[in-house]
């Protein structure tokens, strides 16, 4: 019966260890915005807002990382941003135009697509426990607006993005070791 116990807790701690041994858990969560036209006077507004609104106060916070990629209708880079630390309550944005003067009726519509990824990394030293409280949760937004007016042609909302975490490392089976 005792080495029963023993062997059920070795199984059960073990993969929680293997786990915690990384130097850093960090955690993922990303959106793609559909693509969007836009003409030359409009401007493209990524908004990020963490609406994680009371943290711990005992507890330091992990930065909470955002990196914003805009890309053209074929795939290329137009401009890319990491936003380092989105603190709690508090909100940032992005803004593309199109830097180009045609003289073309009416103006060519650019296709710009946009993609997030949050990521905010803890020491791999906490417990499970203190894995539980969220530092980040971002919602993002999309909006389109003329620069001379100000005036919104589309906004787009979407899904609040909380990083998770990585599946547990699972011990490797003695089978697979042995082949």
């Amino acid at each position: 019966m005792r080495s029963l116990i023993v062997k059920l807790l070795f199984v059960s701690v073990f993969p929680a260890g293997v786990w915690c041994q990384d130097s850093a858990l960090t955690r993922l969560a990303g959106y793609d915005f559909a693509a969007v036209g836009i003409v030359p006077g409009q401007t493209v507004r990524i908004t990020l807002l963490n609406t994680t609104r009371h943290p711990l106060p005992d507890r330091a916070l992990p930065p909470c990382r955002v990196d914003v990629r805009l890309y053209d209708q074929g795939g290329s880079l137009l401009q890319q941003e990491t936003i380092e630390n989105l603190a709690p309550g508090t909100a940032k944005w992005l803004d593309y135009s199109p830097q180009a003067t045609i003289l073309i009726f009416p103006p060519p519509r650019i296709l710009v697509a946009a993609s997030l990824t949050v990521r905010t990394e803890r020491p791999s030293l906490t417990s499970l426990v203190n894995l539980a409280p969220q530092s980040c949760t971002v919602v993002p937004t999309l909006e389109i607006f003329d620069i001379n007016s100000s005036k919104t042609t589309i906004a787009l909302a979407g899904p609040p993005l909380v990083p998770v975490l990585p599946a547990p490392r699972r011990p490797m089976p003695l089978e697979a070791m042995t082949e």
